[in-house]
């Protein structure tokens, strides 16, 4: 297998512009310190592996998310059951919304075949429109007027921001911001499966008339059913506590600084833990949507 060597350089660049993008986020509270680290340990591969073009995707769901979690700020505030700050990504958050788009990004640049090459591609963007789908129900839907109906059992309502909780208005911004987010990573030269490996003479996808908007419905239905998961997830086996002071139904075993009572679910699939698996399942989907085009 022959690779593209990866210069020193490369990676000194890759390192910079992560890192300036990294400080500039921390600097406008969207990152936690330790949230700008695993920022870096996310993002330098990402752009060194997957390319210019990849981290660009990855940026623009950084950016989408941290715009639509400040919409509302005040409302958001008051129901908060992950216990941080609204708008402002720790760790976890970080590790779980960009893992997977990272281990494919890697993958890309590791694997020589090409056919295999479009499986990751697809998988990479799945991944994200799965966490861009699922951030824009969370955050639109919280401002909804209507409170949130159990997606497992749509007669029983909950408080906005519980996880497996939907709206309507979640779920038609979650379309429409995924479909913006999908048109993005199809019109970005270089992604597109069908031009990118037809350009160096290999295409194991039969280009045909429409292909185009069928790819696009792919990253829009893998993001969908990726955020769907989540929902389904989040209302099953996700952990669930009360606090003890404030008698807030919250997701994080310390509340208000005391524990918390256990109620429900797995207590090691959190919050985040749940973003993890969504994610994997969205880039499955875009993977096997688009092996029947």
């Amino acid at each position: 297998m022959i690779l593209e060597p990866i210069y020193l350089s490369t990676l000194l660049y890759g390192f910079g512009i992560v890192c300036l993008i990294g400080l500039t986020a921390l600097y406008l509270n969207v990152l936690t310190k330790d949230g700008f680290l695993a920022g870096l340990l996310i993002g330098v591969p990402i752009l060194v592996f997957g390319g210019f073009d990849n981290f660009i995707l990855l940026l623009t769901f950084l950016i989408l998310g941290s715009i639509l979690s400040r919409i509302g700020r005040s409302v958001k505030r008051r129901y908060n059951p992950v216990g941080e700050v609204v708008g402002t990504r720790a760790w976890p958050n970080v590790v779980a919304n960009g893992f997977w788009p990272m281990i494919s990004s890697v993958m890309i640049y590791f694997t020589s075949d090409p056919a295999i090459k479009i499986v990751w591609e697809m998988f990479f963007i799945g991944s994200l429109a799965s966490m861009v789908a699922d951030t824009s129900a969370t955050e639109i839907g919280m401002l909804s007027r209507e409170k949130p109906r159990i997606i497992t059992y749509l007669g029983s309502v909950v408080e906005p921001g519980a996880s497996g909780g939907v709206t309507l208005l979640g779920t038609l911004a979650s379309a429409v911001v995924t479909f913006i987010f999908g048109l993005l990573a199809y019109l970005i030269s270089g992604f597109n499966p069908l031009t990118k490996f037809t350009l160096i003479g290999f295409s194991p996808l039969v280009y045909t008339r429409g292909s185009e908007a069928w790819m696009l419905s792919v990253i829009v239905l893998a993001g969908f059913l990726g955020s769907l998961v989540d929902s389904i997830l989040g209302a099953s086996v996700q952990v669930k506590y009360r606090c003890r002071i404030c008698g807030k139904n919250v997701e994080v075993p310390v509340h208000c600084g005391v524990d918390a009572e256990y109620l429900s679910g797995i207590r090691f699939i959190d919050n985040h833990m749940v973003n993890f698996i969504s994610s994997f399942v969205g880039g499955v989907i875009a993977v096997a949507l688009a092996s029947l085009i």
